[in-house]
């Protein structure tokens, strides 16, 4: 049985209730209308049970009790019990019919007296888990799995975990419970982890690519369980015991010893394995460059590093190798010095009681930021400056002021990859490439989506960017929206928007995964 001590906040209520009630109810006005279902409808049942279930105009409880009589009608009817049981697990699956009814459906095909049709039914709770959006139906299966030891079910336990939801905390999830409970003897990061590198053997039969999903969602999870990448980190280096022979294993060790850095979603997962992939002759290259100047940094250089500072940590030690020997003080004074004489515009738009603006300014953030994320800023900084680039810039900027179906945006990124010979391009030159999105990504006028094609080409890139010109004079929206932090957190990237503030100047803001946002003042198309 679940222990009840570690059954708290609403997704562990929700479980206690379902234990206790035929009516797996968990609103106020659900709970009424499933309690006095007299109360809302005169229309009468018919008298074909299966009809009745089936018909939304009738109340839940005679719908239930229209499913239970069909279920005893057809105990001795194979042909009509299968079909009750196809139309059964239609409404059980459909997340639009009644809570109540959707549950007693569950609760009956599981208890199946026939050992085949029972296994079924466990097969039907497995596959809906992931799928499942109802708080409540999901403390249902939850409780489902976790009372009758359904170990079978903790992929999908993991991957419905593994997406964020905000009305429940992650220790109060439904899925956690049933979690813990299934392997009591194991700490939740090490389930997590272990389902990570041990896909269950259902996995490899799951059409597509079902199996890099998960270890995907669970990568996402770990990113919430262990959000710092410590307890990740201290199980990829070399020196801890795990022996994995997996190429994924590989990559991520890889990459933890070498450049000092753990993915932490399922996005720098799956980034940190391309730039790892052998068949990639440039990746390869800039793996080594990036590798080298990563291991000539300190100690407290090297603390906190990610995968979006490898690129900058590899351009500096080429074009700007003092600043490889500079200090974090030493940074934090030379982007001081630069953006105390700029321009620098806040977002005010979407601002409410319950949402406050966003600190834009370094003074406020400096203190919580890393030695590389001050780097990555630097290189930023030098490389929207150069004239090629911010000529590129206002051309697309334009570009999006015109197509309302969309925000554009592209990557900031060397002119050429390393150890090419372009002709008239300087090693230290930048470019900013634009992708367009396709037809079915746009969304809007105010939203931006990277394209696959974008993040295909994003490997080595500097920093992703976007633009906020739905007019020039837009300055009310300079900085990243919500869904653009979110982005950046999810994908692990260096961000930037640039905004219209006025005829022909551009508001630019940097911004990174933990949600630290730094205006970079203006650039304008011709210098004063």
């Amino acid at each position: 049985m679940v222990d009840r001590t570690v059954i708290r906040g609403l997704d562990s209520a929700m479980l206690r209730f379902a234990r206790l009630s035929n009516l797996a109810c968990f609103t106020p006005v659900a709970l009424a209308l499933a309690l006095c279902s007299s109360c809302t409808s005169t229309r009468q049942p018919s008298a074909n049970p299966i009809v009745d279930m089936q018909d939304n105009r009738l109340d839940i409880a005679p719908r239930i009790d229209a499913f239970k009589q069909a279920w005893a009608e057809t105990s001795g009817a194979p042909k009509d019990r299968t079909t009750l049981r196809e139309t059964s697990k239609a409404i059980a699956w459909t997340s639009s019919s009644p809570l109540p009814l959707r549950r007693a459906i569950v609760a009956t095909l599981v208890d199946d007296t026939d050992p085949a049709q029972a296994a079924d039914a466990r097969n039907m709770v497995r596959l809906m888990i992931p799928k499942e959006q109802s708080r409540g139906m999901m403390a249902f299966l939850c409780e489902a799995c976790s009372t009758r030891g359904w170990t079978e079910c903790a992929a999908e336990l993991v991957r419905s975990y593994s997406r964020p939801i905000a009305e429940v905390p992650d220790e109060q999830r439904g899925e956690r419970v049933a979690l813990t409970t299934l392997f009591p003897d194991k700490k939740i990061e090490d389930i997590v982890f272990d389902m990570f590198l041990h896909p269950p053997a259902h996995a490899a039969a799951a059409p597509g690519d079902w199996t890099e999903r998960l270890r995907s969602d669970c990568w996402d999870l770990l990113a919430r369980l262990d959000s710092d990448g410590t307890f990740r980190a201290s199980i990829l280096m070399p020196s801890s015991s795990l022996i994995v022979d997996d190429p994924i294993v590989r990559d991520l060790r890889a990459c933890a010893s070498e450049l000092k850095a753990v993915p932490l979603t399922g996005d720098e997962l799956r980034w940190a394995r391309s730039l790892h992939d052998p068949a990639k002759p440039d990746n390869t290259r800039w793996w080594g460059e990036a590798a080298r100047a990563i291991a000539s940094l300190s100690a407290d250089q090297s603390k906190g590093l990610q995968l979006r500072h490898a690129e900058p940590i590899r351009w500096s030690s080429v074009h700007r190798p003092a600043w490889l020997a500079a200090s974090r003080e030493s940074l934090v004074n030379e982007l001081t010095a630069r953006l105390e004489s700029r321009d620098h515009s806040s977002r005010s738009a979407d601002m409410t009681s319950q949402r406050q603006p966003v600190r834009q300014d370094l003074a406020y953030w400096s203190a919580s930021m890393r030695w590389g994320d001050l780097l990555e800023m630097l290189v930023v900084d030098d490389a929207i400056r150069q004239p090629v680039v911010v000529a590129e810039l206002f051309r697309q900027g334009e570009a999006d002021r015109i197509d309302t179906s969309t925000e554009m945006g592209g990557l900031i990124e060397p002119a050429r990859v390393s150890g090419s010979s372009a002709e008239g391009v300087s090693d230290d030159q930048f470019r900013a490439r634009l992708f367009r999105p396709r037809s079915s990504e746009r969304r809007g006028d105010e939203q931006f989506v990277a394209s696959d094609d974008m993040i295909a080409a994003a490997d080595r890139a500097t920093s992703l960017y976007h633009f906020h010109v739905q007019r020039w004079r837009n300055a009310e929206y300079a900085g990243p929206s919500s869904g653009d932090l979110l982005y950046a957190a999810r994908s692990g990237r260096g961000c930037l928007v640039l905004t219209g503030v006025g005829a022909q100047r551009l508001n630019v803001d940097y911004y990174q995964p933990d949600g630290a946002v730094i205006d970079l003042g203006t650039i304008e198309a011709r210098a004063k």
